[in-house]
């Protein structure tokens, strides 16, 4: 489909599939869309979007039917302006004269494809890169060794959409996971039993697919899981024990390969092999430290923002012009957003988000430390920090957890924990609440501010 739409001369926009119908609306407002492909799953929440656009009578659907539908899907077809894909391509072999280029070979500065950003603090921001990142990211294709790999990284996303292209390169066989699908079954179970089918030396997944799995060891003991070699969790950072939680699984895993980036730019900014550390600069980018209020230099073992200077970089955020002021540094640099520090040996170490920035009595902390720690105790699986709003204090340090099943964890255990290992700033004083699970979007970030409303919605 992609391939197609570069070929009509568009703009690929990817779009989250499980989006709400208001978000929707405001994507297909952004870009203008004349066409929208989409599969029965969406059908729905687009037609909904599409009317409170105002847009239907102007906007082209097409349907993508499921191999396998279920009794009331792949219904036929009422809505206006809607048709299923085999229609669509039925009457296209008709016309006598397939579209031909109308603006010639495309320049290197026009959008190629839209991606959107995560939306954890907001609406997502349409992100738009050049013709030139494209072709960057082509000529840095090298062949692979026809190898497997499994992956629960959406294709709408940067990273997801990358692994696509990598398949222009070389031959090999990559098993995608529908969300959907998984998320709403026994979901480590059904993913041992693909590594077990399909054989995969590489699994690429949602982090917090990798930590339900740490917890959860297979039920059937005769899966066969010795393919696994390498696993890389996508999306947030993971527990420091999540290694050796994993290969008491996969007995011949040799490391988690973690790399960090950002859809705003084509290239990986960092590369490691410790989940404790972000690891060493890659190639063709530089990166430095800087105090998030002056942008000066920072030094070793000092937490500031990381700014980047990449070769291919998005051409900016669409129709967001404060944003991209924002974004777009001096010299060449951007801003990330992120809070890192560096050894003396230039090791990089994530430290947070600045948005994620708690204040209590003007003291600065960031939840990663805290959930770290909780993170320690046996019996959890995943913890959020947060801060709640207090005049008096200005926010309270709250943390919602995940424990394990049949765990006896209290709220006093993880303040205790917490309090043996922090400062008197840290602590946490808002308390502590035990959900089901964590607020987050469809690549597995934490949805910071839906906790308040979480821990409002347990308090009633």
């Amino acid at each position: 489909m992609a391939i197609g739409v570069w070929l009509c001369e568009a703009i690929n926009s990817c779009a989250d599939p499980g989006l709400s119908s208001t978000v929707l609306k405001t994507q297909f407002e952004d870009t203008n869309a004349k066409i929208v492909i989409c599969y029965e799953g969406s059908r729905k929440r687009v037609y909904e979007a599409l009317v409170q656009s105002g847009k239907l009578e102007k906007t082209k659907v097409i349907v993508l039917e499921k191999s396998c539908p279920d009794e009331n899907e792949d219904q036929p077809i009422t809505e206006e302006g809607f048709t299923f894909v085999k229609d669509f391509l039925e009457d296209a072999e008709k016309l006598p004269q397939p579209p031909l280029l109308q603006d010639g070979i495309p320049k290197d500065d026009e959008t190629h494809v839209i991606f959107w950003s995560s939306g954890t603090t907001g609406l997502p921001k349409g992100i738009q890169h050049s013709n030139h990142n494209f072709r960057f990211q082509l000529a840095g294709l090298k062949p692979t060794s026809g190898s497997t790999s499994v992956t629960t990284t959406c294709f709408f996303h940067g990273g997801g959409f990358g692994l696509f292209t990598q398949l222009m390169a070389s031959p090999q066989t990559l098993v995608f996971n529908h969300g959907g699908d998984i998320d709403n079954d026994d979901t480590c179970e059904l993913l041992y039993k693909e590594v077990d089918r399909f054989k995969p030396i590489w699994l690429m997944f949602g982090s917090h697919h990798f930590v339900l799995m740490s917890k959860q060891k297979p039920k059937d003991t005769k899966l066969d899981l010795n393919s696994v070699v390498f696993v890389s969790p996508m999306g947030s950072t993971v527990p420091q024990t999540l290694y050796e939680d994993l290969k008491s699984s996969f007995s011949n895993l040799a490391t988690i390969f973690s790399f960090y980036g950002m859809t705003e730019m084509w290239q990986v900014v960092t590369y490691s092999f410790d989940v404790t550390q972000l690891g060493f600069v890659g190639w063709d980018v530089e990166v430095k430290i800087v105090d998030p209020e002056t942008e000066e230099l920072l030094g070793p073992n000092q937490v500031g923002e990381i700014m980047v200077k990449p070769i291919a970089v998005m051409k900016g955020y669409l129709n967001r012009p404060d944003e991209n002021k924002k974004f777009f540094g001096k010299n060449g640099f951007i801003h990330t957003g992120d809070l890192a520090s560096y050894s003396k040996n230039g090791m990089l170490k994530y430290e947070g988000r600045q948005k994620e920035l708690i204040k209590y009595k003007n003291h600065h902390l960031y939840p990663l430390e805290i959930e770290n720690i909780i993170c320690t105790h046996p019996d959890v699986i995943e913890a959020a920090v947060f801060g709640r709003p207090e005049p008096t204090v200005q926010e309270l340090v709250t943390a919602v957890v995940i424990k394990a099943p049949n765990s006896n964890i209290s709220e006093q255990d993880i303040i205790r924990l917490v309090e043996s290992q922090v400062d008197d700033s840290r602590r946490l004083r808002g308390g502590v609440i035990f959900a089901d699970a964590l607020p987050k979007n469809s690549v597995g970030k934490i949805q910071r501010k839906k906790l308040i409303e979480l821990y409002e919605e347990m308090q009633d």
